[in-house]
This record gives structure tokens, C-alpha cells and sequence, in this order.
């Protein structure tokens, strides 16, 4: 009898833990399933400025400092120090992009977080098969 009351009381320490563990990871994964639904939730952030001579390297530290955007590019690749002129009335970061680089050969991805990427567009794309 003595051994069945030991056991009792090994499992309930355990129980404590377990449940203690089920806590952490409910709170963790709703923190993780909030952040991934986050954009179906809350609505696209809007810019509004008004933009005369800058360099592209200007709007996009425009657009970072008034929201959660953050961009990677490589200065190779995009030429970031061109100067524009753009009007943004309730317009989405895409709208902006596109109108930022619509003569140029770049596009985006706007990634997980918010971090958007630039990159050259790739205008030949080799296919590759997987037969040798």
C-alpha cells in the first residue's frame, strides 16, 4: 500500500509539471498564431506623404520610421539613390513600391515581420529538370 501512496505522490509533482508545461505552450503557440494572423486581423498600414527630390534611400527610411517595415536590398543591385517625386494618399507600402520602381527592373517580397526585400528582377529564368 505504502508503494501505491509513493506513486500517488510522484505523480501528482508530475501532473504539476505537466500542467505548468501545457500553460507555457498554449501561451507561447496563441502568441505565435496572433503574430501569424496579424495581418488578416488588423488592416494594411497606409501612408500619407508628399514627397519632392528625395532619393528612394529617403522614402524607404520614411516609410520604416512610421511603421513596422523594415527593407534589405543590396546597393549593387538597386539603385536606391535616385531621386523621385511621390504622392502617397492612403496608398499601401505595394502601391508605393510599385510606383517607386515601375521603370526600373525590381520588384519585392514582402516578407514575415514586415521585412520587405528588393531585389533585381530576373528576366531569363533557367528551368531545371530533375532528370540527368
Amino acid at each position: 500500500m505504502k508503494k501505491n501512496q509513493d506513486l500517488l505522490s510522484v505523480k501528482s509533482g508530475n501532473r504539476q509539471k505537466i500542467i505548468l508545461k501545457m500553460k507555457f505552450t498554449l501561451f507561447f503557440s496563441d502568441g505565435v498564431c496572433i503574430s501569424g494572423f496579424s495581418h488578416c486581423i488588423f488592416p494594411a498600414t497606409k501612408f500619407n506623404f508628399d514627397i519632392r527630390n528625395e532619393q528612394i534611400t529617403g522614402v524607404l527610411k520614411q516609410i520604416e520610421s512610421t511603421s513596422n517595415y523594415r527593407f534589405f536590398f543590396q546597393r549593387e543591385q538597386v539603385d536606391v539613390n535616385r531621386t523621385v517625386d511621390l504622392t502617397a494618399s492612403n496608398n499601401t507600402v505595394e502601391e508605393i513600391l510599385d510606383e517607386l520602381f515601375k521603370d526600373q527592373n525590381i520588384s519585392y517580397r514582402v516578407l514575415e515581420d514586415d521585412l520587405v526585400l528588393l531585389l533585381p528582377e530576373v528576366h531569363s529564368r533557367r528551368k531545371f529538370s530533375n532528370q540527368q
